[in-house]
């Protein structure tokens, strides 16, 4: 089990989709309590607006993720909103500080080493990708109800101690489509930064967190809470780690079903 608190310069969560019935607010929750950072960056689609217009859903849990992030901000941490396209709403507001929260179209983020990211949720890059081919190529309805299978099954498992397992991503995966899209995804925010002179990018959207190098350039998601449950995390001396937390809490029962290669 996760052991004391600990203390990152920077934290990126991305794609949380409050709102939505797949969302891991249970797990995400025992990860806030778990540690605190200097500064929190919400990297988009933080409330599921997209689903909330289909079906209002608002647990108590959800309820307690928001509670969670002000009591950071009231223990000294400061909060940066980026919206995504699940809230794009909030773009509006871009620009403006709204009681503790700064919400940002996009920053540029510098680490204790001196390295320098670009943060975006990222779906500006959809207009240069066919952004829906993977989900048309399975349907989206399907696969909103395979988030929630995944919602459901995983539930399941930690009644019964068992490690989180993501399904619907081991699904997803398999679609060819899908892997196309997100090489492409990835292609395109590498050369985004380096066109701009940058040491790398930092993004979500796409549910896939993952931490490489391209060159000098460095491409970092954080992944989501519906299917992987991670975080992007910077330390005291800048370096970069890719927290996959369902890994820390319980040890899977077969490591293969878990995360992607992880470069400092």
């Amino acid at each position: 089990m996760a052991g004391d608190s600990t203390v990152y310069r920077s934290l990126f969560l991305s794609d949380i989709h409050l709102g939505n019935p797949g969302c891991q607010a249970s797990l995400l929750l025992s990860f806030l309590r778990q540690c605190s950072a200097e500064t929190i960056f919400l990297v988009g689609d933080i409330v599921d607006a997209e689903s909330m217009a289909r079906r209002v859903y608002w647990p108590r849990l959800h309820n307690e993720v928001l509670r969670s992030l002000h009591d950071h901000h009231r223990r000294g941490s400061r909060l940066v909103y980026i919206p995504g396209n699940h809230d794009a709403q909030a773009r509006v507001w871009c620009g403006m500080t709204f009681g503790h929260i700064e919400i940002r179209r996009h920053l540029l983020h510098t680490t204790a080493a001196g390295k320098r990211y670009l943060v975006m949720h990222g779906d500006r890059f959809d207009r240069r990708l066919d952004r829906h081919t993977w989900r048309n190529s399975i349907g989206a309805y399907t696969y909103r109800h395979l988030v929630r299978l995944n919602a459901y099954i995983n539930a399941r498992r930690e009644r019964e101690g068992r490690a989180y397992w993501p399904l619907a991503s081991a699904i997803k995966h398999r679609s060819s489509a899908a892997r196309r899209y997100i090489e492409n995804f990835r292609a395109t925010a590498l050369m985004h930064a380096a066109d701009r002179n940058l040491d790398g990018c930092i993004v979500g959207h796409i549910h896939r967190p993952e931490i490489l190098q391209d060159g000098k350039v460095h491409y970092m998601n954080c992944g989501d809470w519906v299917e992987h449950c991670t975080a992007l995390a910077e330390h005291a001396d800048g370096h970069m780690e890719l927290i996959d937390w369902p890994s820390r809490l319980t040890v899977p029962a077969d490591p293969s079903n878990r995360l992607l290669p992880q470069v400092a």
